[in-house]
């Protein structure tokens, strides 16, 4: 089945590219999938509305745009946000809340499979620690060495403040 993605333009607060709404379910196998991988592995009847819903901030300052010549470091990436919210969406992302100190968005503590990828130099995941380990979630979110486990291995934005719905959910552009 198609996934129903609404791009809207809306005001945002003036730092906010984006905001992401998305839903998940918990599968047989104890993982959270978002709504449209989650139905493309049970055959489950679509749900009705949208999948998933991607507010894009309407200040047309914020924005960098194929051919723009001027301030192009000051700007977010048109182009590379969207593909970055869609990803994310889909599942490419961890299960932390959006909150100011790290924990599952779950409060049962279901994470993505996402989260079994992300991995620091001690090759410790991210999926490994429960929820009520708060203290070792937020060493590992702001590790210097945290990576998505690939033959390259990707370093993810793991700023020395905890960031939710940031945090972890970045490649970290400054050194890859």
């Amino acid at each position: 089945q198609p996934v129903k993605i609404t791009f809207q333009f809306v005001e945002l607060n003036s730092d906010i590219a984006y905001s992401v709404v998305n839903h998940y379910k918990l599968y047989g196998d104890g993982f959270i999938y978002p709504l449209p991988l989650y139905i493309a592995l049970t055959g489950e009847a679509q749900e009705t509305g949208e999948d998933i819903i991607v507010s894009i901030n309407n200040n047309k300052n914020l924005w960098f745009f194929e051919g723009d010549q001027d301030g192009i470091k000051e700007r977010y990436d048109f182009k590379g946000a969207i593909l970055r919210a869609v990803a994310q969406t889909i599942g490419f992302r961890t299960s932390l809340a959006n909150t100011q100190t790290p924990r599952y968005s779950s409060t049962l503590g279901y994470r993505t499979k996402f989260d079994n990828n992300v991995l620091n130099s001690n090759n410790a995941t991210l999926g490994s620690f429960t929820n009520s380990q708060r203290a070792e979630i937020l060493a590992f979110a702001t590790g210097d060495n945290v990576f998505w486990k690939t033959v390259a291995g990707y370093k993810l934005y793991a700023p020395s403040t905890y960031v939710g719905g940031v945090s972890l959910n970045y490649l970290d552009s400054q050194k890859n």
